[in-house]
């Protein structure tokens, strides 16, 4: 730019003017964005959600107290035992655990109430037979996610000629694919409170399975808890055992020693003497401890301890979660409005941006 040229200003009547004059350019995007927001609004499936708050029952420091004691009593008794580890799966992994197929696969089985069909049926069935995808789901199954739609259709060949159950099916896939997108499973670092949000065309269904989801990882728990307690309740056998062999061992060496000298004039003698009943004393404390932890694992094997603290139970809610409608229509308006200005200015955009 020279000295006699003078700087490019934006003229905001001139652009105000060309929207004017576009405006039937406005009304025609208006119209085929409502037309659109109507389409997305209304061919969305109705969604209803279930919330659930739970407080797992923290137990772990009395657990560790006396696991960390056990180790230091086994280890007085002769045993190299390494009992740092907790008894519990850790809650960070708990959203791993439903989204598992072994889990889906047990969950998709149960049989619950469905409102909307008047039934009980597996979710399983009710996935493969009773649910009916919406437009938008059509649509997304045959445009955006039509790679995965001609995978599926290619592999069905293969999935009826393979009946070993380990191997997943299509209907198998559609299942997991269709409970992973509706079952959020979500942990506060901070408050260690678990969050299960489920969504499902049917509102009673919705809060049957969130109630499932809850019972099942407490199952799923509870059995890895229990294989822990059994094999502390092992360690804790052979450890008394052990201590019970050296208290006699002990107490036979002390017998020997006081028959073989009942008069013990010298001072080697009597340190030997005090050796000896040290030992027993050890011997006897260390025993008398394994066998009070051997008590209480056995009363760890037989008690049903409850996995979760309810804070918000999960409840029946008639309203619609999804589509929100009213803001679907809003947005697409917005867009429509938009998209037909930057139609109309693209001459001065250009010109502004380069």
């Amino acid at each position: 730019m020279t000295q006699n040229e003078e700087p490019e200003t934006i003229d905001f009547g001139e652009i105000l003017g060309k929207i004017k004059n576009g405006k039937r350019k406005i009304i025609v995007s208006f119209i085929i964005s409502c037309f659109l927001g109507i389409i997305v609004a209304f061919g969305t499936k109705k969604q209803f959600e279930s919330v659930s708050r739970v407080l797992p029952s923290s137990s772990s420091s009395g657990v560790g107290g006396k696991l960390g004691a056990l180790g230091g009593l086994a280890g007085l008794a002769g045993l190299n035992i390494d009992l740092s580890g907790g008894n519990s799966i850790p809650i960070e992994i708990y959203p791993e655990v439903i989204n598992s197929t072994t889990f889906k696969r047990e969950l998709a089985d149960s049989k619950i109430y469905f409102s909307t069909i008047g039934d009980s049926l597996t979710i399983s069935q009710y996935i493969l037979h009773e649910y009916k995808p919406s437009l938008m789901e059509y649509l997304a199954l045959y445009t955006i996610d039509i790679h995965k739609t001609v995978k599926a259709m290619l592999g069905s060949n293969n999935d009826q000629s393979n009946p070993d159950p380990k191997v997943l099916s299509r209907e198998d896939k559609e299942i997991m694919k269709f409970l992973k997108d509706r079952i959020i499973l979500d942990v506060s670092k901070k408050s260690g409170i678990i969050s299960v949000n489920t969504q499902f065309p049917d509102p009673a269904a919705a809060a049957n399975i969130n109630q499932l989801t809850l019972d099942k990882l407490a199952k799923v728990i509870n059995t890895y808890k229990n294989q822990q307690t059994y094999e502390t309740y092992k360690i804790t056998l052979a450890a008394y055992a052990k201590a019970k062999e050296n208290l006699e061992s002990a107490n036979r060496e002390l017998a020997n020693f006081l028959d073989a000298n009942r008069q013990i004039a010298t001072a080697s003698g009597k340190i030997q003497e005090e050796v000896l009943r040290d030992n027993k004393q050890i011997a006897m404390e260390v025993f008398s401890s394994l066998a009070v932890q051997l008590e209480q694992s056995r009363i760890q094997l037989d008690q049903t301890a409850a996995i979760f603290q309810i804070i918000e139970e999960p409840l029946i809610n008639n309203a619609v979660a999804k589509p929100n409608k009213k803001l679907i229509l809003a947005v697409f308006m917005m867009l429509g409005i938009m998209i037909a200005i930057l139609i109309i200015l693209k001459e001065e955009l250009i010109k502004i941006i380069f």
